[in-house]
């Protein structure tokens, strides 16, 4: 009987994948007090073409102030980049780096 000697461990860090990389949060609310938190870094925000009201405008204002790209995606985009109906992203969505900057 042949025995398989164990392969070595690759010598090679793996590289986390894109996704792994950001951390999304879903929903006007969520969105918007991730834009005013000090301690998070918002990378962007994507809105669905007809999502509207006092609270999409607030999140426009916090969004423009703090220098985040704000982005208009078809309701279907917002969904996929959503991960389709697992969450309530109620037509927003912001993307914040896994790694946070000091308050």
């Amino acid at each position: 009987m042949l025995s398989r000697c164990p392969r070595p461990p690759s010598s090679r860090a793996r590289r986390p994948a894109a996704r792994d990389a950001f951390v999304t949060v879903y929903g006007r609310k969520p969105v918007l007090k991730a834009l005013t938190d000090p301690t998070l870094t918002v990378d962007k925000v994507v809105a669905a073409d007809r999502a509207s009201g006092s609270s999409i405008a607030e999140i426009l204002d916090a969004a423009a102030t703090s220098g985040v790209a704000m982005q208009r995606a078809s309701a279907h985009r917002v969904k996929v980049l959503a991960g389709a109906s697992r969450h309530r992203h109620e037509g927003l969505l912001g993307r914040t780096p896994t790694v946070t900057k000091a308050p």
